[in-house]
């Protein structure tokens, strides 16, 4: 008895190729938001001004009393800015993790076509 592959249903396989260009799209379109954010404005900023002199004489990173104040404000401020980005970063696992199901939606039935 002789091999013959299996009959493929057009109707099948025109939603499996639909479900791929969809898929596709969202790549695309993940892409062009992540680098539209992640691109700079144009020409690089000019250095600040001070980067060719030499450096100022002691420790810049010793303890001054004078700044007691602001070393507490800071302290007390506390570290939202780690909590922004740890959010950021769960959003982007979250958008990973949605675009990944829509490829492995897309192509399930590519692959595990029996």
């Amino acid at each position: 008895m002789a091999y013959a592959p299996p009959r493929v249903n057009r109707r099948a396989a025109q939603v499996r190729r639909r479900r791929l260009a969809l898929a596709a799209a969202g790549v695309v379109l993940g892409i062009v938001v992540i680098v539209a954010l992640t691109s700079g404005s144009g020409r690089p900023r000019l250095p600040l001004p001070g980067v060719g002199r030499p450096p100022k004489a002691g420790d810049p990173f010793a303890y001054v009393s004078s700044r007691q104040g602001d070393f507490e404000a800071r302290a007390v401020a506390g570290s939202a800015h780690d909590l922004v980005q740890y959010r950021n970063y769960c959003l982007f696992l979250a958008g990973y993790a949605v675009l990944f199901g829509l490829v492995a939606y897309a192509t399930f039935e590519a692959v595990f076509d029996d």
